[in-house]
């Protein structure tokens, strides 16, 4: 019994691991496109 709960512990961990991963390279794609949108943005104020 213990040794399939240590198994499935470490598959969730692997699992948190992988969508870490995941989400941050979600959240660096996003903060990249924030920041054109406000360059974009600020340019616009610029111009006025």
């Amino acid at each position: 019994m213990t040794q399939k709960r240590e198994m499935r512990t470490s598959d969730k961990q692997r699992q948190t691991v992988l969508r870490s991963a995941e989400y941050k390279a979600r959240l660096s794609a996003a903060s990249a496109m924030l920041s054109e949108k406000m360059e974009e943005k600020r340019n616009a104020w610029v111009s006025k």
